[in-house]
C-alpha cells in the first residue's frame, strides 16, 4: 500500500526499510506494519528517487545530514527538509543550508541552488556471472578470493538488486542459500526477484520453500497466492490466500486479493465478504474504492 501511495515499486519500499530509512511500528508474523507518520520520510525518499538519485546517493546525503545533526534521530523523518531537485536543503538559524552545511542563496524563479553531487558512487558495471566477482580473471588463469560467507553474498545480492541487476542478484541469493543453508527469508526474497523477472514457476517454488521452512511466513503465502492467480491457477490461489488468513486473520492485503480472485471465480458473495473486511481494516487505502 505504501508503494501504491508513493507511486514507486514495492521493491523500492523494501530497500528503504532494509536500510533503516523506514521503521515499522509493529511486526506480525514477519509482516511489517508502518504508522502514518512514516509517510513523511517515505514521500521524501520517493521524491529523491523520482528526481534521479540512487539509494547510494541518498545514503550519502542522509549520512551528511546525520553528521550535521548528530543528536537528531533519523533527520529524514524529523527535520524540516526541502527537496530541491537532487539536493536536500533545510533552514538553520534563518539560513538555508545544504547537507554539507553550506549556505544556499535563492534566485528569481527558483529555490535555493545547490551543486549536484558527482562521484557519489562508482559506476560499477554489472558482473557478467557470479564467478566474475568470486574470482579475479587473469589471462589463462583464475585466482580465487577467499570464499564469501552468507552475509557477504547477501550484501552483494542487495547491491545488485538496487542497481537493477536482477539476474545477478538471483545468483547471489542462491549462493547465499548454498553457503548458509535453508532460510525462509532468503527463499522469499529470491522468489520476489524471480517474480519480477517473470519467472513465475521458479518464484512459486521459492515461495513454497519459504512456507515449508516457516509455515507462519504469511507474506510468502500472500505472494504465493498472487503468483498462482497471475498464472491462472485461481483455486490454488484461493487456498494460498486462505492459508495466509488462517495465520493472520487481519491481513488486509490478502482480504483484498482473495476477494478479487473469488470474483474471477464468480463467487461474488464470498468475494464481497473479504472486500468488505478489507475496507474495514483499511478504509483510507487507495484500493478501498475498487
Amino acid at each position: 500500500m505504501f508503494a501504491e501511495l508513493l507511486e514507486v515499486s514495492l521493491a523500492m519500499v523494501r530497500q528503504w526499510h532494509r536500510r533503516g530509512w523506514l521503521r515499522e511500528s509493529e511486526v506480525i508474523q514477519k509482516l511489517s506494519y508502518f504508522a502514518l507518520t512514516e509517510l513523511l520520510p517515505a514521500k521524501r525518499l520517493a521524491q529523491l528517487t523520482k528526481n534521479g538519485l540512487t539509494n547510494a546517493e541518498i545514503a550519502k546525503k542522509l549520512d551528511a545530514l546525520q553528521a550535521l545533526f548528530p543528536d537528531v534521530d533519523r533527520p529524514i523523518a524529523t527535520l524540516d527538509l526541502r527537496i530541491d531537485g537532487r539536493d536536500i536543503s533545510l533552514t538553520k538559524q534563518g539560513k538555508t543550508v545544504d547537507t554539507v552545511g553550506q549556505n544556499l542563496f535563492g534566485f528569481a524563479g527558483g529555490a535555493g541552488c545547490g551543486v549536484r553531487d558527482e562521484g557519489l558512487e562508482a559506476n560499477i558495471l554489472p558482473p557478467a556471472t557470479f564467478l566474475d566477482l568470486v574470482f579475479h580473471s587473469t589471462p589463462g588463469s583464475l585466482t580465487p578470493h577467499p570464499s564469501p560467507d552468507k552475509d557477504e553474498l547477501c550484501k552483494l545480492a542487495y547491491h545488485c538488486e538496487e542497481q537493477g541487476w536482477l539476474e545477478q542478484a538471483v545468483e547471489f541469493f542462491r549462493a547465499a542459500l548454498a553457503a548458509g543453508g535453508p532460510d525462509a527469508s532468503l527463499c522469499f526474497q529470491l522468489g520476489e526477484l524471480l517474480y519480477r523477472l517473470d519467472d513465475k514457476t521458479a518464484a512459486r517454488e521459492r515461495y513454497y520453500m519459504a512456507i515449508e521452512i516457516d509455515e507462519n511466513y504469511v507474506e510468502a503465502r500472500a505472494s504465493l497466492g498472487c503468483v498462482l492467480a497471475d498464472s491462472g491457477e485461481l483455486e490454488l490461489a484461493v487456498s494460498a490466500f486462505q492459508g495466509a488468513l488462517s495465520h493472520h486473520p487481519d491481513y488486509a492485503d490478502v482480504h483484498y486479493h482473495l476477494g478479487m480472485t473469488l470474483q474471477k471465480l464468480n463467487m461474488n458473495i464470498e468475494a464481497e465478504q473479504h472486500l468488505e473486511r478489507f475496507r474495514e481494516l483499511m478504509p483510507n487505502s487507495p484500493w478501498a474504492e475498487k
